[in-house]
């Protein structure tokens, strides 16, 4: 009798993009259909307190779902198929660019690569030009394309749930 394992390694980058996003007071959640022993090693490895295993498509979108009933603003970040019915659901869907096809026709925002410090880097940058462009120049920039993300709530990621800071989410093709 033999066995094989097999599982993803975390990624360095990863565990400083989940650090630097719960520095902004974000809550973070694994979601993952992978069983409940490997959903604890990366939750363990990416020092990640909270999290759900073997979960289908459909578990995930209900998750989702029910945070966004709850009132919060939820960014979703995945790479593959079974990721695509949160991704639509959440406040703002997240592809990994080195995701599937489905994945990154389901979210709003596309990141360039596999890289989650990518993310982490965006949303600080846009904390930062946010309270730049309020305490300094008095009055937001739009555009269409920025209108249609902050119709979707995107304003209010950085906040969380209740949240009043405003995301300027033009910065994203700066940094991105």
């Amino acid at each position: 009798m033999g066995a094989i394992i097999v599982a993803d390694t975390v990624r360095p980058e990863a565990v400083r993009a989940v650090q630097a996003l719960e520095q902004m007071r974000l809550k973070i959640v694994l979601l993952t259909g992978d069983t409940r022993r490997v959903a604890q090693r990366v939750a363990r490895d990416l020092r990640i307190s909270e999290f759900e295993s073997d979960l289908l498509p459909e578990d995930k979108f209900s998750y989702v779902n029910k945070l966004v009933a709850d009132g919060w603003v939820v960014a979703m970040v995945g790479d593959g198929i079974n990721d695509a019915p949160a991704l639509t659901r959440a406040s703002v869907g997240v592809a990994m660019g080195s995701g599937t096809d489905v994945a990154r026709e389901s979210a709003d925002i596309v990141l360039l690569g596999n890289d989650l410090a990518r993310f982490a880097e965006t949303m600080r940058a846009a904390h930062t030009y946010s309270a730049f462009r309020w305490t300094k120049c008095g009055t937001p920039l739009r555009t269409e394309r920025i209108q249609g993300l902050e119709e979707k709530g995107f304003s209010a990621l950085i906040g969380g749930k209740g949240g009043t800071r405003t995301l300027d989410p033009g910065i994203m093709s700066a940094v991105l």
